[in-house]
């Protein structure tokens, strides 16, 4: 148990480990891109991230999930490494597109390798509190590293990509580390085709009275974290007349505080229903971003403390969720996926008006669009779930 958990934390701790984020967008700036050329990688990233992601999934549950987290390793080490090499537009692109199919071999294989290995110990009850302690983990080395982004982005542009080649190297020694979750004997039945198990998968989801309503809640919680935290976060603190030399720590600020919730909230939300914590979190979520829209300095930072504490709620509830209703477990890490899948469609579709919004200084309005975009989904997924529980 020990082995799985350090594994485990260890590999969420270095994955996740991008130094480049707080900055990536005035890196680019200076790099000579503009505000659709940056947007449009963004949107392709997430268009990206779903074309590989029931692949990836399907890969996941036939080689494995640990060879799958090895396998995202060595191509995200590669894709930070691409902007030290050359900062323009199309090394960007390349380097966007390997990001996403790096996080999309983690995405179902992350969370499946962990329930399974969980199960085989009969503790699948603690698979909230791992999850919770492996994305507290992943925010612990950016509450570290983030405040030093500027002054990296200051003296040499491609210092923070480099270091996170670095920590990206460091993930792999933690997935060779991990126990391999695949215990199949010689006399096992043959492993069916990727054609059946397609079949198996769309029969299982569709089926299935609580799998897509689900997985539409999941959309509501991360679409509107990453929109919030990645893609118009330097944009929206630039608007609220913040230095860049504050992005870092202002951004470690606020993942200290997930990281912190993250890690507690099972004993915050004791017996509580999952789909109504999803929901109810989202609905503060999407408040924090209306005050954000206000682009006022102290409003701004308030918000982005409030909307970080309900994102250390939400996520790890809405995996647990999604975990204990699927019932193919050999199917887990490509289910993970479809949720993953459709959490990037709507990323892909929302994000893609951004930069011409952003261009044109329409950052509250972009802010509000996405509020709402994320809210009408979450309602919706909520009465789908509400319903099919009652019948």
């Amino acid at each position: 148990m020990k082995r799985i958990q350090t594994s485990y934390l260890a590999y969420s701790f270095f994955f996740q480990l991008l130094f480049w984020v707080p900055i990536f967008y005035e890196v680019q700036r200076l790099a000579g891109l503009s505000e659709p050329q940056i947007f449009t990688i963004q949107s392709w990233y997430y268009f990206a991230y779903f074309v590989f992601e029931i692949p990836t999934g399907l890969l996941a549950d036939r080689i494995g999930s640990r060879a799958c987290l090895l396998l995202g390793g060595i191509i995200l080490t590669a894709a930070n490494a691409l902007p030290v090499v050359s900062m323009e537009y199309v090394p960007f692109f390349v380097h966007f597109l390997g990001i996403g199919l790096a996080r999309s071999l983690l995405s179902g294989a992350g969370s499946s390798w962990a329930y399974t290995m969980l199960e085989k110990q009969g503790a699948t009850d603690q698979f909230r509190v791992l999850e919770g302690r492996a994305r507290a983990a992943g925010l612990a080395g950016r509450l570290i590293s983030w405040p030093f982004a500027p002054l990296m982005m200051r003296a040499d542009l491609g210092m923070p990509y480099a270091l996170s080649a670095i920590a990206a190297a460091l993930s792999l020694v933690a997935a060779w580390y991990m126990p391999d979750e695949k215990t199949r004997s010689a006399s096992a039945p043959k492993r069916r085709s990727a054609i059946d198990d397609m079949k198996t998968l769309t029969k299982s989801i569709g089926t299935h009275p609580l799998i897509l309503p689900v997985m539409l809640q999941g959309v509501g919680v991360f679409v509107l974290m990453r929109i919030v935290l990645v893609n118009l976060y330097n944009p929206m603190l630039t608007g609220s007349m913040i230095d860049i030399a504050h992005f870092g720590w202002i951004m470690s600020c606020v993942t200290g505080v997930e990281a912190l919730i993250a890690s507690m909230q099972t004993k915050l939300l004791k017996d509580r229903s999952p789909t109504d914590i999803a929901t109810f979190t989202t609905l503060l979520m999407a408040f924090c971003v209306v005050v954000m829209s206000y682009l006022n300095i102290y409003a701004t930072f308030a918000a982005l403390i409030g909307f970080a504490a309900m994102t250390g709620v939400a996520g790890p509830v809405q995996k647990q969720f999604l975990n204990d209703v699927i019932d193919r477990p050999e199917l887990r890490a490509t289910i993970l996926s479809v949720e993953s899948l459709v959490d990037r469609l709507v990323c892909g579709i929302v994000v893609l008006p951004l930069g011409t919004l952003v261009a044109d200084g329409r950052i509250s309005f972009a802010l509000v669009y996405a509020a709402i975009a994320v809210v009408s989904i979450q309602l919706l997924s909520h009465a789908l779930i509400r319903r099919r529980m009652a019948t």
